[in-house]
């Protein structure tokens, strides 16, 4: 998996966003000290961009997460201080830092600048419902993980019935 310093993550699947936000979060390498989670329902999008910005702490990799960014949508405004700052990061980002920009559950204002510019420097994952034969390929995968042998109408069988 190559990586890419922005990320950004919608649609209605918060496992699995959260499983590949893991995979990135592993695959960098980045200590625990360089891992930063921002939820813009209780901070603002300056604080995580201002992370963003500065190099990672006795390490090569930094990882901001910024959780509901409900700014991305039509839900709340940014400043016209805090726009310009968050256009500037994504359009020069930090070599060192991955930004991933969790919006599952949030519909974005595709009309905003900031959105089209995340459009265009993001790697940009919708991750929407599994269909039936994705849920159970994803089944036996977490199984295999776990070493745990199952056959295929069990497997058929645990997918109906958890959906």
């Amino acid at each position: 998996m190559d990586l890419v310093n922005i990320y950004l993550f919608t649609g209605d699947q918060t496992l699995l966003v959260s499983n590949k936000i893991d995979r990135i979060i592993k695959e960098s390498k980045a200590d625990q000290y360089n891992i930063s989670i921002y939820d813009e329902e209780e901070s603002n999008i300056t604080e995580a961009i201002r992370d963003a910005s500065t190099p990672p702490f006795m390490g090569l990799t930094k990882i901001v997460i910024i959780k509901n960014p409900k700014s991305l949508s039509n839900e709340k405004q940014l400043t016209p201080v805090e726009e310009e700052a968050f256009r500037n990061y994504l359009v020069r980002p930090l070599d060192s830092t991955i930004l991933i920009i969790n919006a599952v559950g949030i519909k974005l204002d595709e009309k905003k600048d900031l959105v089209k510019i995340l459009r265009k420097t993001a790697e940009a994952y919708d991750i929407k419902s599994l269909s039936e034969i994705e849920l159970i390929g994803w089944a036996k995968r977490q199984c295999s993980l776990y070493n745990v042998g199952i056959k295929d109408d069990a497997i058929k069988t645990f997918c109906r019935l958890v959906g």
